[in-house]
Parts: C-alpha cells; structure tokens; sequence
C-alpha cells in the first residue's frame, strides 16, 4: 500500500506541518475556579481519552502516558528514542536523528493519527503529516498516547490513535547540557517567575550533530558525506488567574529546523500560538474557549519546492456533571490554507456522554459523536461506544467500539502534480475506519497487567496509483492484533526495582493486493527496568522488532537494540546522567537504503534551581 506521508511523489517526504486556527467568538461568564477539558493533569489523571480529566485507570481505552519522570530516565534526544518506549508504536525514520520521522499507532498508516500540543493541531494541511524530528524533548512535560479510534472526540486523522504532547511551564530557571558521539550536542535553558496557577516562563532548546550519511549504496541518491542537521525550539508559556472566575492561558512556540539529506538540505519554520480561556459557573459546570494558530514553511532548494501551510481554529467545549453523569459538549471550527488549492473550513458539534450502570460504579458506559461539515468534501460523521465493568477492586475489563476517518489533505485534492503524473482528485471521500477492542485490567501481587485485542479495518483508502498515479479511493486494510503490558516491583540487594515488558503482535494487511503494510513489524517486545541505590538510577532498555516490508518489494531484517543508562542526583539542583544507545552496536534498517546510528554514547548535565 502506497503511504504517502512516508515519502512524497517527488521521491521525498516532502514535510509541511502547519496548523491552526481562528473561528468562532463567544461571551462567556462565570463564577467559580475553572477546570477544562484540556488542561495540564497531574500525573494520575488524563485528559485525551475523554477529552476531560479523569483518573488512567479510568478510561475506556488504550493510554500509555510518558511523563517528566520518565523522559529524564530515558535521556531521550529526539522522538525515536522516546516513542519506542511506547506500546503499539512503529517507526520509520530516513536518516540519523533530525531526519524525517514516520509514526504508525497500531499499524495504521502514518497519517493516522492525530497529533496534538497543548490541545492545538499541528499536522500540515498540504501533507497531513507533522516533523516529529523537530520535537526537543527537554521542552516537553509529559505525552499521552491514546490508542484506538477517538474521531468521535477529536475528529480527523485519529484512525490509530491520538498523541497529544503537554510542553513544560517553567517555574524556576534550570539549564541543561548534553554531548554525544558524532559530535552531537544539546542545550537548554528555563525561566521563569510564578507557579502553575500564575506566572509566566520561557524556555529554548538547541540541538545539533554532524551526523553520517543518511543513506548508504542502496539509496536511491547516495552520497558518502556527513549529513548535519542543527534544530532550536522556543517555548513562552503564561497564566494568570481571573479572581475566582477562571483563568487565561497563552502558549507560543516556534520552531527552525535546518536538516541535510544526501544530495540536498531542508529548512523547516514551525510556529504555533494559542489562547484558553477557562471558566466554572459552578462545581458542576465549567466550559473553555480556545483559540489557536499554527504555520509551517518547508523549503527543499534542491527539489526547487517550497511548501506552505497555515490553520486557524477555535474550540469551545463544556463540561456538565449531573449525579454521576458527566457530559462533555461542544464546537470545533477551523480553516486551513495550503500552497496548492482554495482554503478550506470545518464546523463540527460533539456530544460525550458516560454513566455509571446500576446503583455502583462496577459498571459504566460512555457514548460519544461528532458530525464534521467540511467544505471540500461535506458531512462526516463519527461515533464510539465503550463499556466498562470491575470485576473486582484489582481487576476490570472493558469493551469499545468506534468509528473514525481521515480527511483528504490538500495536496491530494488540489496537486497539479509533476509533468502531470502524482496529481490531485478533487472528488476523493475521507478514508473510512471501523475499530473494535477488548481490554482487560489486572494486579497480580505487585505486578500490573494489561491485555489488548483489537480489529480496525480502514476502507477508502487514498492511493496515488489510477490514471497517471492520479489520487484515488481504492485501497483497504485490516489491522488486528493483540498487547501484552506489565509492570511490577521488585527488591534486589535491598534496593527499589521496577521492571517492565511489552509484547505486541498485529497483522497489518492490504486487503487488495493481500500484503503486509510497509514498515510495520508483525512481532515487537520491549523489556526495561530501572533500579535506585541511593542517589544513583541505573536502567536497562531492550528492543526486539521482527522483519518488515519496504518499497519495492524489499524487506527490512528484524534486529534488536539495548540501550544503557545511568543518573547520578548530585544534590538538589546539580543531575547527571550518562546514556548508551545501541550498547550492542548492532547494524539495522528503518528504511530501506537509509543508514541508522551506530552505538551512542551521551553525557547529560542538568542544573535545577530550588
């Protein structure tokens, strides 16, 4: 199946992310302390998989959540390193870190899902795709990974899942300073005055390498030098409170991302804004605004293209508890602008709803719809439904069912193409999804279980293979598969131990040419655990992925990593840590005919004041 956010009809992937928003004004009022739908949870409550906060173990769906705590663990540089530590994630990337990044959530394509930060859409609207490269994890506080459909909240793209990204609010000035093999290095710094309710922090990162040659002779423009790539991210966060009536939140980012490929360099500006407005009227109501913007400029000089894109959007929602019963409501409206075709505007309502069944809460159910109104291709509309049911206090099993699809971006409806060939339809449908999972819930002595089935069969399927590989509707797919997740504590020599194991299987297949999907592994198994002895953390990462298929009928073998590392808590402000990738220094390929670091050696020095 062609996936055309891997690689473009040029022969590359071509990277536009831009995003967001503008639309809709309303006069709200208030009269009590707000709570959103959106907002920054603490570290036991989530906020994607309702769209409004609630307790992890809570929810009606897959969540995997990576937070502060464990992104200092990890040391992770960039967002392969990070992501693999999640389950149900493949990922392809065409290069060393910095290079173009893909994401599959449970097999799906890599347009499949949504991505989020702070709440804000981010993906290009030429291409649909977001440069998950240009992620500085040092400015990030915490990610939430819902895995399944959740169009029915969230709308477009959210066929595999949802990643929304939650960025740091600096409080208190800290500086960070990493170096790597390669001649890789990374920089941080943070300020900021206030505290979570009220203050305002800024914070920068810079990161850069002289890396190696992104591909190696089997790529399609080989060239044997050093591909360097060198990216910076800012972030300006502020709050303030509204007396007792709510609070105002603004969120900056930009991003300049200037990234070398054998035979050529691209330069990637990313910007995003938002302002949210949050209120309570009372205990049992509260509702938010927020109003967001998001561009993207991509120039490729070699390939003499240059992309744009832009979103403005606005999201009202509202939160109604009755008794029990919790209703989250509301409005999404946006407009996008791309560098091929006329903007486009989306208007789209949605309903949540979750009650217990019965006189307890062993038993709940939760039903979600949205109705998407498009102006390039019409209505949508989408629905979910899930059960839950507690089986014990330490077990519970829950069921879902859901309905989710991917709206054509702009580049598939209005590209002229190249000398004719690759070009738009303008008469495409959204793809189309059906999902169903399973899940059951455990605690075994002092491990946590968890299991996973689930079936999503995706129709409609954009490809670029009619006439003159014109864009069309003829490709379909079912991915099923199952997780196995567990966690648990242990002792050794009298010292705290946490250990941790992670086992996927799935079949992603083309139900038209009946192949495996590219570059997603059949089988994957993740083994990590992590012990402190005094002021010392010490962790141990392994990775296993078995063989995938790539273009051209290739096959990519299956391999294993391990990754090693170390963190020293010096005293209260001074951390230091010390991280070994690929400790084996095992050779791999993520894409067929594109290199992939050796063993890699960081030394990590944080600086926290108190």
């Amino acid at each position: 199946m062609f996936d055309p956010f891997i690689f473009s009809p040029a022969g590359t992937r071509a990277r536009l992310s831009a995003t967001l928003l503008l639309a809709l004004s309303s006069t709200l009022t208030s009269s009590a302390v707000a709570q959103s739908d959106d907002t920054i949870p603490t570290l036991d409550t989530i906020v994607t998989a309702a769209r409004r906060p609630q307790a992890a173990d809570q929810a009606l769906a897959s969540v995997t959540v990576l937070d502060r705590a464990e992104l200092e663990r990890i040391q992770a540089q960039d967002v392969v390193t990070l992501l693999r530590h999640a389950s149900g994630i493949d990922l392809a990337r065409t290069g060393g870190p910095g290079s173009a990044t893909s994401v599959f959530v449970r097999g799906s394509n890599s347009n499949h899902v949504l991505v989020l930060i702070n709440g804000v859409r981010v993906a290009s609207a030429n291409t649909g795709a977001f440069a998950f490269e240009g992620l500085s994890p040092d400015l990030i506080e915490r990610i939430e990974i819902v895995r399944g459909p959740q169009a029915a909240l969230w709308g477009s793209d959210a066929i595999g899942g949802v990643i929304q990204i939650f960025t740091k609010k600096p409080l208190k000035p800290s500086v960070g300073v990493s170096i790597g093999s390669e001649n890789s290095f990374t920089w941080n710094a943070s300020a900021g005055v206030g505290d979570a309710d009220q203050g305002i922090g800024f914070a920068v990162a810079r990161q850069g390498t002289e890396g190696f040659s992104s591909q190696n002779a089997g790529g399609f423009s080989f060239d044997p030098d050093r591909d360097s790539n060198y990216r910076t991210r800012a972030l300006l966060d502020a709050r303030t409170g509204l007396g007792e009536a709510g609070k105002l939140e603004l969120f900056a980012q930009h991003a300049d991302n200037d990234i070398e490929f054998d035979q050529g360099r691209s330069d990637l500006e990313q910007q995003q804004a938002a302002v949210k407005l949050s209120l309570a009227h009372s205990q049992r109501y509260s509702q938010s605004l927020q109003l967001s913007y998001s561009q993207e400029d991509l120039n490729t000089p070699v390939f003499f293209s240059r992309f744009t894109s832009e979103r403005t959007q606005a999201d009202w929602v509202h939160s109604l508890t009755h008794q029990a019963q919790s209703w989250t409501f509301g409005l999404n409206a946006a407009r996008e602008k791309g560098s091929e075709g006329p903007s486009r505007r989306l208007f789209a309502p949605f309903l949540s709803f979750a009650s217990p069944l019965g006189d307890s809460d062993a038993a709940e159910l939760q039903l979600s719809a949205r109705l998407d109104d498009d102006s390039s291709y019409g209505s949508h509309g989408t629905y979910s439904a899930a059960f839950g049911f507690r089986l014990s206090e330490s077990t519970r099993m829950f069921a879902n069912l859901g309905t989710a699809f991917r709206a054509p971006n702009l580049n598939e409806l209005y590209s002229p193409g190249f000398d004719g060939l690759f070009a738009g339809n303008r008469n495409l449908d959204p793809e189309r999804s059906r999902s169903a999972e399973l899940g059951l819930d455990t605690a075994l002595g002092a491990a946590r279980v968890q299991i996973r089935a689930f079936d999503t069969r995706i129709d409609d399927l954009i490809s670029f293979s009619g006439s003159d590989f014109r864009a069309e509707n003829v490709a379909r797919a079912r991915i099923s598969g199952a997780e196995l997740s567990s966690e648990f504590s242990f002792a050794l020599a009298e010292h705290a131990c946490t250990a941790r194991i992670n086992l996927e299987a799935q079949n992603p297949r083309n139900l038209i040419t009946d192949r495996t999907l590219l570059r997603r592994a059949k089988r994957k198994a993740q083994v990590g655990s992590e012990c402190t002895l005094q002021n010392w953390e010490f962790s141990a990462d392994a990775f296993a992925y078995g063989e995938r298929k790539d273009i051209g009928n290739a096959t990519l073998g299956g391999y294993s990593l391990l990754d090693l590392g170390a963190n020293w808590q010096a005293s209260a402000q001074f951390k230091l840590g010390f991280k070994i990738e690929n400790a084996l220094d095992r050779r791999y390929a993520l894409v067929n005919g594109f290199n992939t670091p050796d063993r890699t050696l960081w030394l990590n020095l944080l600086w926290q004041a108190q």
